[in-house]
């Protein structure tokens, strides 16, 4: 009876997690088809992979976590957390690449490059320690998006929206992810 009630409990929370990890699993998704889709520009495609790479250190620790912390109601709010961050993650990247689109001169999208960046970095989430893998694409000039890894998307989006004079989230409905 015992084995019967802890397999039932495991499969109601497998369910829990599949469905709230459902917005995390679409924004891969449709990273990964731009990243892979050779028909878009170069530049479209890297932006594709930091999503990609973001969502996968996100989960990445977010298992961590999760061992750590064997209680469900605990299990399950790690798992929404995830899905906020992968939507902030998403947005925050749209709207840094919208305003780099728009800005007509070197010296303006050094601007934004600088002021996403600045915010990405004084954002951590976790304080991880492995500097080398956190800022694979700060390092240079070959990735569009110069973010860490390891940061909070939901603070650094309201930071950025903060700095740039744009609405919160609260007071405006957040777009739908779709892809370039």
């Amino acid at each position: 009876m015992k084995k019967l009630l802890f397999t039932l409990a495991m499969a109601c929370l497998s369910f829990t997690y599949a469905s709230a990890q459902e917005i995390l699993q679409e924004i891969y998704k449709m990273s990964d088809e731009v990243a892979n889709d050779q028909t878009k520009s170069l530049d479209v495609r890297k932006v594709a992979q930091f999503k990609k790479d973001a969502i996968t250190y996100m989960n990445t620790r977010l298992l961590e976590r999760i061992t750590a912390s064997p209680d469900s109601a605990d299990y399950v709010a790690l798992v929404t957390e995830e899905d906020n961050q992968a939507i902030a993650l998403y947005n925050f990247v749209h709207l840094y690449v919208t305003k780099i689109g728009r800005a007509s001169k070197t010296k303006e999208r050094q601007k934004v490059l600088a002021l996403f960046k600045r915010v990405s970095l004084a954002n951590p989430r976790f304080y991880d320690e492995d500097k080398d893998l956190v800022l694979a694409y700060c390092k240079g000039d070959r990735y569009i998006t110069q973010f860490s890894l390891d940061t909070d998307w939901v603070k650094a989006l309201a930071e950025v929206r903060n700095e740039l004079g744009l609405k919160t989230e609260t007071q405006e409905s957040t777009p739908a992810p779709t892809e370039n």
